[in-house]
């Protein structure tokens, strides 16, 4: 039996009588992931009511039709509560998400390196590791052309793999795992030639996040004196990166295993107020923005004045925000090139300095990386490029 169609005037007469139900007036908003508004409601109304009007059977046929109208305005109102309850577990369910997501920012917030650096998982587990690195293996990297003074190894390939495996078991830092670090990247940077003559002319360096000091070996290669380089890092690589270069009698840069955000060191204590140039490449990207900050404003405790210059790349994005990393828990802050220098007018304003930024965006592939590098990333991120100057 077809359904009992209420009349028009009885539908008008319903859609009144419920605009001022109690009912009606004490529901919540809706869900964010609810599409409908109470203002769109009233066109699903008459749905309900062909849907929710009885079928008159028995008794009930007995039944006029505004009895009919009030028992499918009892049935509406039940299937109006049990959206509200439907409503209620989702902004509960909601509110746990957020809780539990505000809690895990401010835990990784503290942190010096994120979780997903700690080795103990099986290489297969990282989306950023490769068996096959052999691209990264270029001419200026291998000696067989620019860095050749560098006295790698002999049988370069094989060894060059065994050592990036090594170091991927001290941490598992996505640069290792893709053997991108093989690049040297500062030679990329549009202030190298400055950084250069600045270092020939007695100037200094320190490498925060130094990894297997590629960087200040490309400097050395240049040109640049070695005796007046700091290489610091949370865990230190450096063994592995004498026995990949063969260098350890000749390369004097001084090594420094320190977090230097979390810990005194006396070594590092020698050195504050007085390094010309600071290279700090992916690293930043590690933290959210207040703890990037902090990070920023320690550095600049190590600058030597007007002048001095901190350079490098991060993970940039082509929208200033706060994400979850791919493939982790970790809850980080991409910069765009206006966040990065609001960020560093934050810094210049707390430790009572003047710093110029010079940032841009640039494609992965300038740093010699090919798509299946960078598959893992998050949409829209880009090499974020900086120099930023102090200028009081």
């Amino acid at each position: 039996m077809p359904a009992t169609i209420i009349p028009p005037t009885h539908t008008t007469r319903l859609r009144k009588l419920l605009s001022h139900s109690h009912v009606v007036s004490q529901l919540p908003p809706l869900h964010s992931q609810q599409t409908r508004t109470w203002a769109g409601f009233w066109t699903i109304v008459p749905g309900f009511i062909k849907r929710y009007t009885p079928i008159p059977t028995g008794d009930e046929k007995k039944l006029t039709t505004p009895a009919l109208i009030d028992l499918s305005k009892t049935r509406i109102h039940d299937q109006i509560r049990s959206v509200d309850h439907k409503v209620d577990r989702a902004r509960k369910k909601d509110l746990v998400a957020v809780t539990r997501t505000k809690t895990a920012m401010q835990e990784e917030s503290s942190y010096s390196e994120p979780e997903y650096a700690q080795a103990g998982r099986p290489k297969s587990d990282y989306s950023w590791y490769l068996e096959n690195i052999d691209k990264h293996n270029l001419p200026e990297v291998s000696g067989s052309d620019r860095l050749e003074p560098l006295q790698m190894v002999e049988n370069l390939i094989s060894e060059v793999v065994c050592q990036r495996d090594e170091a991927f078991a001290i941490r598992t830092y996505p640069c290792t795992g893709l053997g991108v670090w093989l690049c040297p990247y500062i030679y990329l940077s549009p202030a190298y030639q400055a950084i250069l003559e600045k270092l020939k002319s007695g100037g200094s360096i320190m490498d925060v996040g130094c990894f297997l000091g590629m960087d200040l070996r490309r400097l050395v290669y240049d040109g640049a004196p070695s005796d007046r380089m700091y290489a610091v890092d949370i865990v230190s690589h450096w063994d592995t990166s004498y026995h990949l270069f063969n260098d350890e009698q000749k390369f004097e840069a001084k090594f420094i295993e320190s977090d230097f955000l979390a810990s005194e060191n006396a070594d590092l204590d020698k050195i504050l107020g007085k390094i010309d140039i600071i290279s700090v490449s992916a690293v930043l990207h590690q933290w959210l923005w207040e703890k990037q900050v902090e990070a920023a404003k320690k550095l600049v405790q190590y600058s030597s004045g007007p002048r001095a210059m901190i350079v490098g790349y991060q993970i940039g994005n082509q929208r200033s925000r706060e994400l979850i990393m791919n493939g982790t828990t970790v809850p980080v802050r991409r910069h765009d090139p206006v966040s990065f220098a609001r960020m560093w007018d934050q810094v210049g304003s707390e430790t009572g300095t003047k710093w110029q930024t010079i940032a841009e965006l640039r494609w992965w592939s300038d740093l010699g990386w090919d798509p299946k590098d960078y598959q893992w990333m998050d949409k829209g991120d880009r090499v974020l490029d900086f120099v930023v100057t102090r200028l009081e």
